[in-house]
């Protein structure tokens, strides 16, 4: 370990020794914007830490530890009920597209608002869309649900509407 470390610190060293452009630049900039620096690192880090134990992962562990087979079994069709609508949500699918989009726009413009304006354009689209199916599944969701897993499945519906909402919130992350 110690010689792949050395290694490596060695070779950073010499992309640094020879990198061109590590003079230019105000180095008093770093020290006039530490502040600022940490506490955006700070948020980003606890937001991180926050959606951690509201993954998949963790709450199969939770689910399977404390709850019977059949309830089990019924988490286990919400959850992939609500993994099929993640992975069509207008912020995953077109997230490739916009955030181009947005960083193209703002290099060309200079306008942080008309950024800003262009990603909250987008998270509107997705909640509107995403509140169709909430709707549905608070409306008629137990009833749908038994018709389309032949009365398997139906108590799911609350469950599956839980899951969609921290799908909506969790689509503020993904612009």
């Amino acid at each position: 370990w110690f010689f792949i470390i050395v290694f490596l610190s060695r070779g950073l060293f010499l992309q640094w020794k020879k990198d061109e452009h590590r003079d230019d630049g105000d180095p008093g900039w770093v020290r006039g914007n530490l502040r600022r620096m940490f506490r955006f690192g700070a948020w980003a880090f606890g937001i991180n830490l926050t959606a951690a134990p509201f993954g998949f992962g963790p709450m199969r562990l939770v689910v399977a530890h404390n709850l019977p087979v059949a309830d089990v079994a019924t988490f286990g069709f919400a959850q992939n009920l609500s993994e099929f609508v993640r992975k069509m949500m207008p912020t995953t699918l077109g997230s490739t597209m916009v955030r181009p989009l947005i960083v193209a726009n703002y290099s060309v413009s200079s306008s942080f608002d008309k950024a800003v304006k262009l990603a909250n354009l987008v998270l509107r689209f997705n909640t509107s869309l995403v509140m169709i199916p909430i709707g549905v599944m608070l409306i008629a969701g137990e009833a749908l649900l038994d018709l389309a897993t032949a009365d398997k499945y139906g108590s799911a519906a609350p469950i599956t509407v839980g899951f969609l909402v921290v799908l909506m919130v969790g689509g503020l992350r993904q612009v």
